[in-house]
């Protein structure tokens, strides 16, 4: 029962994580990376059906919300974001799209789920280099609070399951990763 509470209450962290993202995207104080945020949409959506299909029930929460803000964020993008055109994007965009094929290809819940976040790696890449060149292009908390939604979808797994840790360790180390780079060169450009 408290594995199942941890794991709503880290999916309700996770999909809560992005409303400042969405708002300051609505606002143009956000730009998402197109190319970032419609790979992570479809990832996420694979994601939540192989989790499902690999027996995880309460990390689930997790991946459901960000599904879904990611879907919005993606959206948004499309008249509010950058990026798309840029041979780093192109190069991102197959990297995707191999990925999905070998997805496909492999048909098995396991190589599903370790070929989306080795993709989700690589569509992260325009974010981060966005992020070290204008860390007021992103918003701050919502990486901040997803790190934190991922470590709770991590505790929610309930055991050492290494298929159903992939994503929610995944998606703690990048979003800490994220949020320091934002932070530190935040820092960094203030004191020039």
């Amino acid at each position: 029962m408290l594995l199942a509470v941890i794991g709503v209450f880290g999916g309700l962290i996770g999909a809560i994580a992005d409303v400042p993202y969405i708002i300051d995207t609505f606002l143009r104080k956000t730009q998402p990376h197109r190319v970032t945020w419609f790979i992570f949409f479809i990832l996420n959506a694979i994601s939540l059906a192989n989790n499902a299909a690999s027996g995880a029930r309460n990390s689930l929460w997790l991946i459901a919300g960000w599904t879904i803000s990611t879907f919005i964020i993606s959206i948004l993008s499309i008249s509010r974001g950058v990026g798309g055109h840029s041979k780093l994007d192109i190069t991102v965009i197959v990297g995707a799209v191999i990925g999905l094929l070998l997805w496909w290809w492999f048909d098995t819940p396991l190589a599903s789920i370790i070929t989306n976040v080795v993709v989700a790696c690589i569509a992260y890449v325009p974010t981060f280099k966005k992020a070290y060149i204008n860390p007021a292009s992103e918003t701050k908390i919502t990486w901040l609070i997803g790190t934190i939604g991922s470590a709770l979808g991590a505790i929610a797994v309930g055991k050492l399951d290494f298929t159903l840790l992939i994503f929610p360790l995944y998606a703690f180390i990048t979003q800490g990763a994220l949020f320091t780079v934002i932070q530190l060169r935040a820092k960094s450009l203030k004191n020039k």
